[in-house]
C-alpha cells in the first residue's frame, strides 16, 4: 500500500460552540481491531492513525469508495474522517457513497467535518456519518430532488450542409424516450411518471436522513424543502452535532476510537493517512 501521512495544517477557521443533536455514535465492537494496537502492550500510549479522504467537488467517485473499502479493510487504521465540499450530484451514485459511508460507520469511527458546502446529494452522503461538525459559514441542507427533461427546437445539421435536421424515433417502451432530447414533448402520461419517480427519490431521501441524524421525518418541510442553511441553523435543526474545525473533529474521533478499543491507551493526537490509490 503507498500512503503517506501528515497532519493537516489547512484550516477555514476556529469556532467553537456547543454541540448539538446527538447522531448515531454507537460503533459496534471492532472485533477485528488493528494490528497495530494487537501488538501494542496495553500500557503503551500510542497514536491514533486516521484514513482522511477528501470528498470535494467535483468527487472522483470511484478513487473514494476505493479509499472508503481500503479505511475499512486496512488494520492500521483506527477511524476515518471525511473533508466535504460538495453542492451534490446525480441521486444513484451519491446513494452509493451514502450507503458506503453507513457501512463503514459500522465498522469504524466515521467523522464528517463540512470545510465549505454539503449540500443536496453531497448532504446526504455527509449525515452517513457517526458524527458531522460544521464550519461556521457552512452552507448545508438543499435537501430535494430536481429532474431536468430537456428537447432541442429545431435541431440543424452545420457545417457543409446547413439545414434543419428532422428526426424519426422508434421505440419500445412507452417512457423509454423521456430524457431523449430529440425526442416529442412529454405527454401527460410521461409528466406524470417523472413526477412520480422524482417523489419516491424524494421519500427515500428524506427517510435515510431523518434516520441517520434522529430527527423526525414527519416535521421534514422545516429542514427538506430545498433550502440550505447556514451552521447556526443547521445545529438547532439537528441536520449537524457541533461547529467547529479539524482540531473538533480530531477529538472527537479519538473519543469514539478509544470507545472501540477498550484498554489501550491513545496519546491526544492523530496521525492522518492519505491513500493515494488509483482508481
Amino acid at each position: 500500500m503507498n500512503k503517506f501521512s501528515f497532519i493537516m495544517l489547512s484550516l477555514f477557521f476556529i469556532s467553537v460552540l456547543p454541540s448539538g443533536l446527538r447522531a448515531n455514535t454507537d460503533i459496534q465492537p471492532n472485533n477485528n481491531r488493528p494490528i497495530q494496537l494487537e501488538q501494542t502492550p496495553k500500557n503503551q500510549i500510542i497514536n491514533a492513525r486516521v484514513a482522511t479522504i477528501e470528498l470535494m467537488d467535483p468527487i472522483d467517485s470511484k478513487k473514494v469508495m476505493f479509499d472508503l473499502v481500503q479505511a475499512s479493510r486496512d488494520n492500521e487504521i483506527s477511524g476515518v474522517l471525511l473533508l466535504i465540499n460538495s453542492h451534490g450530484g446525480r441521486a444513484d451514485m451519491f446513494s452509493v457513497l451514502h450507503d458506503l459511508i453507513k457501512k463503514v460507520a459500522t465498522m469504524k469511527p466515521v467523522v464528517g467535518l463540512i470545510v465549505g458546502s454539503a449540500c443536496s446529494g453531497g448532504y446526504h452522503f455527509a449525515s452517513a456519518t457517526n458524527y458531522l461538525i460544521a464550519h461556521t459559514a457552512s452552507e448545508l441542507g438543499n435537501i430535494g430532488i430536481i429532474a431536468t427533461v430537456e428537447r432541442f427546437k429545431k435541431p440543424k445539421v452545420t457545417g457543409e450542409v446547413n439545414a434543419e435536421l428532422d428526426i424519426e424515433i422508434f421505440q419500445a417502451g412507452e417512457f423509454k424516450t423521456i430524457f431523449n432530447q430529440y425526442a416529442k414533448q412529454l405527454s401527460n402520461r410521461e409528466r406524470i411518471h417523472v413526477k412520480e419517480r422524482i417523489n419516491k427519490h424524494y421519500r427515500t431521501f428524506i427517510k435515510a436522513i431523518a434516520k441517520n441524524r434522529g430527527i423526525s421525518p414527519e416535521e421534514y418541510k422545516q429542514w427538506a424543502d430545498g433550502k440550505s442553511f447556514i451552521a447556526s441553523d443547521a445545529l438547532r435543526l439537528g441536520l449537524i452535532d457541533e461547529i467547529g474545525t479539524i482540531f473538533e473533529a480530531e477529538n472527537k474521533l479519538l473519543e469514539l476510537i478509544r470507545k472501540n478499543n477498550p484498554g489501550h491507551t491513545f496519546s491526544n493526537s492523530v496521525e492522518h493517512v492519505f491513500y493515494n490509490v488509483k482508481a
